[in-house]
């Protein structure tokens, strides 16, 4: 969260860690996301994108503004896209497009958690 401390400790231009903007247009909806999805934010991220997507038409998203996407928040844009084709993504910051595609590389090499390999060995080893 951006923001300042005062000498007496208080906190002076603090802004939220997550804003969505909403404007509507003849087609459908603009979801303007600036901030972070991370943990304190993905309910508030995921429930706007659903209540949008529940509109149906079309929803675009313009993520330029997105300083953070965790991994949940970029899989959870993959799992909207499945289910609702008109969500589609308008633009996109550089920290949330490292993100998508990290996590896209992952779930396309079918890695499961917990799951640990001998990359010398060529066979798998006990999880920690």
């Amino acid at each position: 969260m951006a923001g300042f401390l005062q000498p007496d400790g208080g906190a002076r231009g603090v802004e939220p860690a997550l804003t969505i903007r909403v404007t509507h247009c003849n087609d459908g909806v603009v979801l303007h996301v600036q901030g972070e999805v991370d943990l304190a934010t993905r309910e508030q991220f995921e429930d706007r994108l659903a209540d949008a997507c529940a509109g149906g038409g079309d929803v675009w998203l313009d993520l330029t503004d997105l300083a953070f996407l965790d991994p949940y928040g970029a899989r959870l844009l993959g799992l909207l896209r499945m289910r609702h084709p008109g969500l589609r993504i308008a633009s996109v910051s550089e920290a949330a497009r490292r993100t998508i595609e990290i996590v896209d590389s992952v779930d396309a090499a079918g890695a499961t958690a917990g799951s640990k390999c001998d990359v010398d060995a060529g066979r798998d080893v006990a999880p920690y």
